[in-house]
């Protein structure tokens, strides 16, 4: 398996961890993923990150991503407050009315939905 292709696809959830095998010190693989070669992380304990050689870690789990609560029937869309939601956000999972309501309140998205940039 290949750690750097793995670190650039799961960098972005922040849930790939590994483990450097000279401290045994865990770590969280973050955005780019590699980078120059090596595998780019974030040390859960201290918080600072390095560039590592894919030799240098041994990869330890990726969580599966988080699945959201179903849509509840006659939800009130979490943007505009006016019709009853028909979709959800796919990453924080907020009702959604309507594309179209969406994208006019991309605002108040980007400020309840964390994960989108």
């Amino acid at each position: 398996m290949n750690i750097l292709k793995i670190a650039d696809d799961t960098a972005q959830s922040r849930r790939t961890k590994v483990r450097l095998l000279s401290t045994n010190e865990i770590a969280t693989i973050i955005p780019p993923g590699s980078l120059e070669g090596k595998v780019v992380v974030s040390f859960d304990k201290s918080g600072k990150w390095a560039r590592l050689r894919p030799n240098e870690v041994e990869l330890l789990e990726i969580e599966k991503p988080k699945k959201s609560a179903p849509l509840a029937i006659g939800a009130q869309c979490g943007l505009c407050r006016d019709q009853a939601a028909t979709s959800k956000c796919t990453e924080c999972g907020i009702p959604i009315c309507t594309q179209e309501c969406s994208l006019a309140n991309w605002k108040k998205v980007h400020r309840a939905c964390r994960i989108r940039p």
